[in-house]
């Protein structure tokens, strides 16, 4: 896929995610992170995220855009818009969400335009059926903007030659609930040295930020190496990835999918995954022909 650079010339601000979530759970909702513009801390945090309820029946993407154009619960956040910013439309068809905002948008530029673009596309992109955002003023395209449609799964962010790369990563984890596949989507940083395998695959075992989300990986398992041909990506982990299959097969599957998933969506061309463990290939597992590659399944997915 595409990688679409949202910085403004010379931006080196570092986005990377806080950690901070606080759940805002009611019967019979959905959770959705919600994020925010945080104060940088030592590690150069400037997006924060919490994660609130939206109930059964109540439309989402209005619910999420009041969330984001009010303060958060977190002192140390704020929303990124300006005061005074209203929804002015939204319409979503074949997977881009259109959002048409009052003038105070406009006057966004350079890192500050960024950071709202990017809490807009993180938070609305956990939609079903919302695979893109895009944002006009008054009807009118920002000038600002450096692409039309903005993909949470597409974004680097980066500055000189000498300063780390800073990338968006789609992980899947298992739902808590037992049915289906989560989205989250994560920023890392890849310094000299890191291979984007390492660095999604190091997301990926660190777990979710959801509580609705469960880990995907053996906590103790470590990638010794991984590459990506022709349209595969060849993992081979260490010994405690075998503790993966001590669960149900309905769990195994979800754990398998959770690495195949990631792996194909962030990795350009990238359809499906080998899996061996230690240099040797793991057969049959819960049904599933592991001599084999997985190829990718979104159909997993479940909100």
């Amino acid at each position: 896929m595409k990688k679409v650079a949202l910085t403004a010339a010379g931006l080196s601000a570092a986005l990377l995610l806080s950690g901070c979530v606080l759940v805002r759970s009611a019967d019979d909702s959905h959770n959705y992170q919600v994020y925010y513009r945080s104060a940088e801390d030592a590690d150069g945090a400037a997006v924060a995220a919490e994660t609130y309820a939206v109930p059964d029946g109540q439309a989402v993407v209005p619910a999420l855009l009041d969330l984001l154009l009010q303060q958060p619960y977190e002192s140390s956040q704020s929303s990124p818009f300006p005061e005074g910013t209203e929804l002015r439309s939204w319409s979503l068809q074949n997977g881009v969400l259109s959002l048409d905002f009052s003038e105070p948008y406009g006057g966004l530029s350079g890192i500050d335009l960024t950071l709202a673009n990017y809490c807009l596309t993180l938070t609305l992109c956990q939609v079903e059926d919302v695979d893109a955002v895009q944002v006009t003023v008054e009807g009118e395209t920002l000038p600002f903007q450096t692409t039309t449609q903005l993909r949470p799964e597409d974004v680097i962010l980066s500055g000189s030659e000498e300063q780390p790369i800073y990338y968006t990563a789609a992980l899947w984890f298992p739902r808590t609930s037992g049915e289906g596949l989560g989205l989250e989507y994560r920023q890392m940083m890849l310094v000299e040295g890191d291979s984007l395998i390492s660095g999604v695959f190091g997301a990926l075992l660190a777990g979710p930020l959801s509580e609705s989300l469960g880990q995907a990986l053996p906590p103790d398992t470590y990638l010794i190496s991984g590459v990506a041909e022709n349209g595969i990506c060849y993992l081979d982990l260490s010994q405690e990835f075998m503790a993966l299959f001590s669960g149900t097969d309905a769990q195994i599957k979800l754990c398998l999918y959770s690495l195949v998933n990631t792996m194909s969506s962030n990795l350009d061309g990238v359809s499906a995954v080998q899996i061996r463990v230690e240099g040797q290939n793991l057969g049959m597992q819960a049904g599933i022909n592991l001599s084999e590659p997985l190829e990718a399944d979104a159909s997993l997915e479940k909100s």
